[in-house]
């Protein structure tokens, strides 16, 4: 999927244009259900779908155009936040999280790239992927999708997930927001794994 800041030209105002750009079969399916169970999700916290289109054969979404920074840019800037700003923007988190529950709808891994962070303090969810909807599998046999440091045991073990799977990645957001690192790290791929799988996160101080 290819992301573009682009103008609607009819109304006048910003969007974003997010375009299918593989040639894969399945791949394109995913991105037109995903797009489909996006339109459903209208809430303060989640970009709106305004269309779903194609041009010359290639599906594209007009979304909702939202300004700010990533709490993962955030972060890494070093830009302090009180620990009530934290709590704040988690909170606006799992609001979305809830309300897109309740329409059947689990996302992939939240990490904090897909927290944004706008100047009057709005918090929106701007998952690239939606996710699963019910009682979907994490993904075929041998085909591992997403960031291994927020995924949940059962999404590691691709095993049918639910809302579980965004809760345990909203602990470990904010675990790494509270406390600057993350819960589940190993020297390697093969560790971090058995980490999530195996261990207990650190206790916080």
């Amino acid at each position: 999927v290819v992301v573009y800041k682009a103008r609607d030209t009819a109304l006048g105002r910003l969007v974003a244009l997010k375009v299918f750009a593989s040639c894969v079969a399945t791949a394109r399916e995913n991105f037109l259900r995903e797009a489909r169970a996006a339109s459903v999700l209208q809430h303060p916290n989640i970009p709106a779908v305004f269309e779903l289109a194609e041009h010359e054969e290639n599906p594209y979404v007009v979304m909702e155009y939202v300004a700010g920074q990533t709490l993962d840019r955030t972060i890494r800037t070093g830009v302090s936040l009180t620990l009530l700003q934290k709590i704040d923007i988690m909170l606006q988190v799992a609001q979305a999280l809830q309300y897109a529950h309740e329409k059947g709808i689990v996302y992939r891994e939240i990490t904090p790239s897909d927290i944004m962070l706008t100047q009057d303090g709005t918090v929106k969810v701007v998952h690239e992927h939606i996710g699963y909807l019910s009682n979907e599998t994490n993904s075929r046999t041998g085909q591992m999708v997403g960031i291994i440091t927020y995924m949940s045991p059962e999404q590691l073990n691709g095993h049918p997930v639910d809302a579980s799977t965004n809760i345990f990645s909203w602990g470990v957001v904010l675990y790494q927001l509270l406390t600057g690192e993350l819960p589940f790290q190993g020297a390697d791929l093969t560790e971090t794994v058995g980490k999530i799988l195996r261990e207990p996160p650190p206790r916080l101080p």
